[in-house]
């Protein structure tokens, strides 16, 4: 047998050991040993969305590691979030090899979070290239706000402003605005477009939504989804 095969059957006994309520440490350290980066972030993340989480610092070690991030990373980090500018974000990046990007973006803008930066500032550089998971975390904690969004839908091309613009509804829901969420779904329903349109963000509204929310977005033509 290979040793790559040997690793393979490694990874999955370690793989087993964990879906049977073992650690999920050993595991991602041994993915972080074969360079599968973007399984071991995703793992990692996974294992610490666990409320019982009970290695939750080694986890979070082992996750910033599949950024590969180079001395003296976390002090950058720090220094960012004093200034949280799309311009320091661009420096912060700057010489981010493409390997490492996604798993270093994602695992900075965590630790961003950590350290209680803006999360309006935070949303803006999660979309800096497009939209992403973290973005939709952010919206959902509530703290982002629908202002921040819109200014990603009117620098979106068209085909994509309805998406932004729902995602503005979800900002506003999440932060306790109804009169904001009905107005920006109708707004974004009214753009009819042709490309993406904001079904995801008037699902999601509509499942959390209180009964007289649902009157009102019934009312402005926004669709259930039964």
């Amino acid at each position: 047998m290979t040793g790559r095969l040997k690793n393979e059957d490694h990874i999955e006994q370690l793989r087993n050991a964990w879906y049977c309520g073992g650690s999920a440490r050993p595991l991602i350290e041994e993915l972080i040993r074969a360079k599968r980066m973007d399984e071991a972030g995703a793992l990692a993340r996974l294992a610490l969305a666990a409320e019982d989480c009970q290695e939750r610092a080694a986890l979070e070690d082992l996750l910033q590691r599949t950024g590969n991030p180079p001395p003296g990373w976390m002090e950058a980090v720090i220094d960012f979030s004093r200034n949280p500018t799309l311009e320091n974000w661009d420096r912060l990046m700057l010489f981010t090899p493409n390997e490492n990007f996604y798993q270093r973006t994602r695992n900075t803008l965590r630790l961003l979070r950590r350290l209680g930066t803006d999360a309006n500032a935070l949303f803006r550089c999660a979309t800096r290239i497009g939209t992403t998971s973290d973005a939709f975390e952010l919206i959902q904690s509530g703290e982002v706000q629908p202002d921040t969004v819109m200014v990603r839908a009117e620098e979106a091309p068209p085909m994509a402003r309805a998406l932004w613009i729902g995602l503005a509804a979800e900002a506003a829901f999440a932060g306790g605005d109804e009169l904001g969420t009905v107005r920006f779904l109708k707004m974004a329903y009214e753009l009819t477009p042709e490309g993406l349109g904001p079904e995801m963000s008037a699902r999601e509204i509509r499942e959390k939504a209180s009964p007289r929310l649902h009157e009102s977005l019934d009312r402005v033509g926004v669709p259930r989804f039964e």
